[in-house]
């Protein structure tokens, strides 16, 4: 039973390190630990967007009191679909489980009978079952998560009389449909998100002030002195470019996607600056309809807005500044952030499907053609920020 339990606990773990750069959590089940007394833990890591593989396994060694024992270990791996994004919101899973276990005087009529507490029982579980969970966002890496499943289960066994060194009474297999999975965990992010690429801004750095000239010595005493009046100094427009990033199908301005922009504002507004007018564009990944791109355009485009002046107060900004555009679908951009990247044929490819002039034949391409565009679509859910301003 150990050796069989180090070598799942060692896949786990090693399944987890092959997959270069994702985003990784680690957990432990509270509740399997503290109703069992089972040591557990699991690891996590992201796949996309919507899909993450979750590995979890147990293992409890005690014997107690009047030789009571829940030996035992299991593994349960299981594919989960995020309906919001990874590691957030509500999920579904699909979940096997295998595992071996020797139990004595404890009573569990939903997996034996009614007089399990006077045997022991040895043998082997497998099953398959769904499940459907929600996670919590606790702080930046810590959350809590609940999930329940059901689901079949095969159990082999083998049934002993309680005290030591028994005689086997009988062989016994069961299949059972039973709870599956009953966990509240606390997880912990270990991994590293995917740093996006912002645009920094586009400044014109003001030359500095032209100083006094200083006035020339003295040479005799009826030479007057002259000097000329300091310049003022030369106050220049400038025009700073700023990058949100929103996910699929939001138009949510999410602060773990956008540490980039707002560090970038920041430091933006602590130089001397008069904001003059600020100019926002919503742009769209292209797996929608057209109406859904244009409207989630102008919804980005407005959540930047919000932004600016519900939770930066400070700025006192007026309708009256700011010039909102939706750009729906930004064809263009997928087409450049093509040509700068991926297979040469692939290249090729694509580029022919966007240069489809048919909407109705292009968009069933696209969709025909999706998982190699679909890399290229984060980078075109965005709102782009143009804030002119003046500076010395």
């Amino acid at each position: 039973m150990n050796k069989l339990f180090l070598l799942s606990v060692a896949a786990i773990w090693l399944s987890a390190g092959i997959v270069n750069g994702q985003h990784i959590t680690i957990k432990t089940n509270l509740l399997y630990g503290g109703a069992a007394l089972t040591p557990n833990a699991g690891v996590e890591f992201r796949l996309s967007d919507r899909w993450s593989l979750d590995l979890s396994c147990g293992y409890n060694p005690w014997t107690f009191n009047d030789g009571k024992k829940l030996k035992h270990w299991l593994v349960q791996p299981e594919a989960r679909y995020w309906l919001k994004r990874t590691f957030d919101g509500h999920f579904l899973g699909l979940h096997a489980l295998g595992g071996a276990y020797n139990i004595n005087r404890i009573r569990l009529p939903w997996k034996f009978d009614a007089a399990s507490s006077r045997y022991r029982y040895e043998g082997r579980a497998v099953g398959i079952g769904i499940g459907y969970g929600y996670s919590w966002r606790l702080g930046r890496r810590w959350h809590l998560e609940a999930e329940a499943g059901i689901g079949y289960i095969r159990l082999d066994y083998d049934r002993y009389r309680c005290n030591r060194c028994s005689a086997l009474l009988e062989k016994h297999g069961r299949d059972v449909v039973r709870p599956t999975k009953l966990a509240v965990s606390l997880v912990y992010s270990i991994g590293k998100k995917r740093a996006r690429k912002t645009a920094p801004p586009v400044s014109v750095p003001a030359p500095p002030p032209t100083a006094a000239q200083a006035a020339p010595p003295i040479l005799a005493p009826t030479v007057r002195q002259e000097s000329r009046p300091a310049e003022p100094p030369t106050i220049r427009t400038v025009r700073d470019t700023l990058i949100f990033r929103f996910g699929t199908g939001r138009a949510g301005l999410d602060p773990a996607e956008n540490t980039a922009a707002f560090a970038s504002l920041d430091s933006l507004l602590r130089r001397d600056i008069r904001i003059g007018h600020i100019t926002l564009v919503g742009y769209a990944s292209p797996e929608g309809s057209e109406t859904l791109n244009l409207r989630l355009g102008r919804a980005r485009a407005e959540a930047v807005k919000a932004y600016l002046k519900n939770r930066r107060p400070e700025l006192s900004l007026p309708d009256s500044l700011f010039t909102l555009r939706c750009e729906g679908e930004d064809r263009k951009g997928l087409i450049a952030a093509i040509r700068d990247g991926g297979d040469a044929r692939q290249r090729e490819l694509l580029l022919g499907i966007l240069r489809e002039q048919d909407p109705a034949l292009r968009k069933q391409r696209m969709l025909q053609y999706g998982s190699l565009l679909r890399p290229f679509y984060p980078a075109l859910r965005r709102t782009v920020c143009i804030i002119e301003h003046t500076t010395k």
